[in-house]
């Protein structure tokens, strides 16, 4: 008989749950569409009002769950003191039970999975969010590299073509001065870009080296497809370029020279 007991007992906590938490939704929300239709529509709220939604949806969801489970109880009570058929009785509670915890266990499966896709969703925004002030501010931007910088702020300007050993090669004509050193990009072959970086010169004039030993960064460190970046090796330079609007880019063995404006917003 302690299974009939058991059985109705753990049906009436499970429907109890269940009843309790949509009872205490429906009289809660009921209360406060009221308070919302007749009184405040859309003022301000005392802070008693809230405080009253609260009793009112605590009440009701407690008064439900003892409702169910007192009902449980009693007819199995009942069933015991006037020996109804045990094997019925089971089957009839266990028919009660499973359909409770089926409810219960979809409602945290639907609820985890909610739960992801709000936070997928809130990650998303954020990132849109972050992307439209990245694309909006010209500014440095907090943990933001030099590298980073420049391909979002400075890549997508007209570059410069030459044909470099066969190779079509684009320059970005701009150049960042970052902690003492000079960065551009170039669009091409890889292998091109690192033997063209041993061989080209910045000058203030056409006299004036400013920079000449540059390495390709690594490939890895790149801005797009094909979007490398060259640097200059040290930090030393011959006087301050906080001055100067332009540099003279020179390729020795092309001969060739172009001007190249100068950032220093790092």
């Amino acid at each position: 008989m302690r299974n009939i007991l058991s059985i109705y007992l753990a049906a009436g906590i499970v429907w109890g749950i269940i009843l309790g938490f949509a009872a205490a939704f429906l009289a809660g929300g009921a209360t406060a569409g009221l308070f919302w239709v007749f009184v405040f529509g859309d003022n301000v709220w005392p802070s008693w009002v809230r405080n009253l939604v609260y009793i009112i949806y605590g009440a009701v969801g407690l008064a439900v769950f003892i409702g169910c489970v007192s009902l449980s109880w009693i007819y199995a009570r009942r069933a015991i003191h006037e020996n109804f058929d045990r094997k019925k009785e089971v089957i009839k509670g266990a028919g009660l039970l499973l359909p409770g915890i089926l409810i219960v266990f979809g409602y945290f499966v639907y609820d985890s999975h909610m739960t992801q896709l709000y936070s997928l969703h809130n990650k998303d925004r954020q990132d849109g969010y972050e992307k439209l002030i990245r694309q909006a501010s010209p500014e440095i931007l907090p943990k933001e590299s030099d590298t980073e910088y420049y391909c979002r702020v400075i890549r997508k300007q007209s570059k410069f073509e030459i044909f470099y050993h066969g190779q079509l090669i684009k320059i970005v004509p701009e150049v960042l001065l970052s902690n003492g050193k000079l960065l551009f990009a170039v669009v091409g072959p890889y292998d091109s870009i690192k033997t063209l970086a041993n061989e080209i010169v910045l000058r203030a004039e056409v006299s004036e080296v400013i920079a000449s030993d540059f390495i390709a960064l690594p490939e890895r460190t790149r801005c797009g497809m094909k979007m490398f970046f060259i640097r200059s090796n040290s930090t030393y330079l011959p006087y301050s370029l906080e001055n100067i609007e332009k540099l003279l880019c020179t390729i020795p063995s092309l001969g060739v020279s172009f001007p190249m404006k100068i950032r220093n917003d790092m």
